[in-house]
């Protein structure tokens, strides 16, 4: 799904239907409460939430009001508020710097870096991703409703920005099949049917649409370095100094793999690094049950079917049909351990089938407390 936030014409619409990570983000008070008391704002929601800080209308308009060519200028009326922004030591500075570079942190890099918002006003910041890893290519496998897509890319293109349309979709399927046999007395043969097309993104598209640095003016800056701090308190970080916050904005240590460190300055902080980030503690003031975990592991396999009887199936899989769920346990003997484990801690399949017999498989675990391991899921 897409998600948008709006405030008096400023818009930053985010990219939800590719199962982006979560992201936090790091406002000054300066900009989201009253002056004189350092916060840290998280977002967890989604990449579209970046900006949901902005809750006052003067402070959204100045956030259009006299922006004029971000790059001559690394301060911008978004968040000019002090001469002394930018520290004498800072090698770098910028409007916004980004951690991490797989599919949130480009798509928060592409929509906020952009120079105009769907009314026509001036936007674009000047923002900095940041991550040694930047060159690596993206492992997940991603899937999406194809109305969603289709929404998504409208909402991109109204920034001026584009995913492609098509370019982005390796595989199209118009039905979705889900399989719940084998609880609540339902037959394991039973199929359940929605008439809703379903969409494989290709990954390798998605990360070259959303690559914009160096490629025009209006795109986003990338430091191939990647931060060192770790919450130790609120708003204390190890080691010492190389995270600060203050009324004006954050200054943060970024190391690259040569060993190299960049300070950088700037007034908010997107950490799209994942779920497991080293900038927040977990709040520990009231007693809670153990989190739950989602893990899941795929294959993309070729199947041989020199000896199937209907090439129309992959096994009982529909070759036009995106199987979303299988629950099923009827391949596990009847009172086996096996078995047992499965009712206690179920999982589920999807099966994506492919170009001729190529169809990849992926195994979920959809919450667990304790997380399974992949060798139980």
């Amino acid at each position: 799904m897409s998600s948008s936030i709006k405030t008096q014409g400023l818009t930053v619409t985010a990219l939800l239907a590719v199962a982006l990570p979560s992201s936090f983000a790091f406002v000054p008070s300066s900009i989201q409460s009253a002056p004189g008391a350092t916060s840290i704002v998280t977002s967890t929601s989604s990449a579209a939430s970046v900006l949901s800080s902005f809750r006052s209308p003067s402070a959204a308009a100045a956030a259009l009001e006299g922006h004029t060519a971000r790059r001559t200028a690394s301060i911008t009326t978004l968040f000019a508020s002090s001469a002394s922004y930018i520290p004498a030591e800072a090698d770098e500075s910028c409007d916004v710097l980004v951690l991490g570079s797989g599919p949130a942190a480009r798509a928060v890099a592409a929509l906020l870096s952009s120079p105009t918002c769907p009314d026509g006003s001036p936007h674009g910041l000047d923002v900095l991703m940041a991550d040694a890893n930047f060159d690596r290519a993206w492992p997940p496998n991603y899937g999406v409703w194809e109305d969603e897509w289709e929404a998504i890319n409208d909402l991109y293109e109204s920034f001026g920005r584009t995913l492609g349309d098509r370019k982005c979709i390796d595989r199209r399927w118009g039905v979705t099949d889900c399989y719940f046999g084998g609880s609540f007395n339902i037959p394991t043969t039973e199929r359940f049917r929605v008439d809703r097309p379903y969409c494989r993104i290709d990954k390798d598209a998605l990360r070259e649409v959303l690559t914009l640095d160096g490629k025009d003016d209006s795109g986003y800056r990338v430091i191939r370095a990647n931060h060192i701090s770790r919450a130790t308190s609120t708003n204390l970080y190890s080691p010492s100094g190389t995270l600060t916050h203050d009324t004006d904005g954050s200054t943060i240590a970024l190391q690259a793999k040569d060993g190299k460190q960049t300070t950088v300055r700037t007034r908010l902080i997107v950490d799209c690094t994942g779920h497991e980030s080293d900038l927040v503690l977990k709040d520990g003031r009231a007693s809670s049950q153990p989190p739950g975990f989602q893990i899941a592991y795929g294959a993309l396999v070729t199947v041989d079917e020199s000896s199937s009887p209907d090439k129309s199936q992959i096994g009982p899989y529909d070759k036009e049909a995106m199987t979303l769920f299988d629950y099923r346990t009827d391949h596990f003997k009847e009172g086996s351990d096996d078995e047992r484990n499965a009712e206690q801690a179920p999982t589920f399949m999807y099966a994506m089938p492919l170009k001729d017999n190529r169809i990849f498989f992926e195994e979920t675990s959809l919450v667990a407390r304790p997380a399974i391991s992949f060798q139980e899921c």
